[in-house]
């Protein structure tokens, strides 16, 4: 008899936690999902959906470290280290709307805002600012470069998240579709650093360009877009040039073409 209310009694603290974990998962909006790689995931790193991933069984709880191709889907933060595991593992990430530790590229201070980092060796990390929004997160505590830090993700619309790339001395090199781009590099003395940008699939997606260094005054990074529009909603826009460290380009996608929504210094051709 004593042994059975013994027993009851454990059950009864097993159940009390096992509510108390699913109570504090909702709050913390934590969920289980399958990293697709096989090395070690490191706690605070921004994960991504991978809606290309193959194996079926696990395609819609399957994620990947941000890239130029997920930009659009992120997932969240991961709650704690993994060793590396072959074949993929599944792992424990922070929602959006969640308050957790994230991983910095950059010193933040509280009430900082930072972007993360898709593609390249920070890929995941926080960085730079870009766009509000999903994969975007503001600091509630003060952090260097590698450090973990308290954020709170912001939830809403993809914001993009955020690359950086070098401008290639007179060759091609593709920046992401939405999201935010920092073009880098130096002077260019063999021709312009071109690239195109796509028509966007997702009404009201948002795109920005901006450079972070010099690329000379006779040659630059060139965007040509196939369907563009200036603010004024009428004007063509065929291409625009980004030459010195500061020019910047917003866009937006509306249905059927990219509509530029501000610029400085810039230069745009129609």
């Amino acid at each position: 008899m004593r042994a059975n209310v013994k027993d009851s009694h454990i059950e009864t603290r097993r159940a009390l936690q096992r509510d108390r974990l699913t109570a504090l998962s909702r709050e913390n909006r934590l969920v289980k999902l399958w990293y697709t790689g096989s090395d070690a995931v490191v706690q605070g790193l921004g994960l991504c959906y991978d809606r290309d991933y193959t194996d079926s069984g696990v395609r819609d709880v399957a994620v990947a470290k941000p890239s130029n191709t997920n930009n659009l889907t992120f997932a969240g933060i991961v709650a704690q280290a993994y060793t590396a595991t072959t074949g993929g593992q599944w792992v424990y990430v922070y929602e959006p709307g969640a308050m957790c530790d994230v991983l910095v590229s950059q010193s933040v201070s509280i009430g900082g805002v930072g972007t993360c980092i898709a593609g390249g060796s920070d890929a995941g990390k926080i960085g730079p600012l870009g766009f509000m929004g999903r994969g975007t997160v503001q600091m509630t505590e003060a952090g260097s470069s590698g450090d973990l830090v308290a954020a709170y993700l912001s939830g809403g619309s993809e914001s993009g998240l955020i690359e950086t790339l070098t401008a290639v001395d007179g060759g091609t090199v593709a920046a992401m579709v939405g999201g935010f781009t920092l073009v880098t590099g130096s002077t260019l003395v063999a021709g312009n650093s071109t690239d195109t940008l796509a028509d966007a699939t997702l009404f009201d997606l948002r795109k920005g360009f901006k450079t972070t260094a010099s690329l000379g005054s006779t040659y630059g990074h060139v965007v040509t877009i196939t369907n563009c529009l200036e603010s004024d909603d009428y004007t063509p826009i065929g291409s625009f040039e980004l030459h010195s460290s500061g020019d910047r380009v917003f866009l937006r996608w509306r249905d059927d073409a990219w509509m530029i929504e501000h610029h400085t210094d810039a230069i745009l051709n129609n």
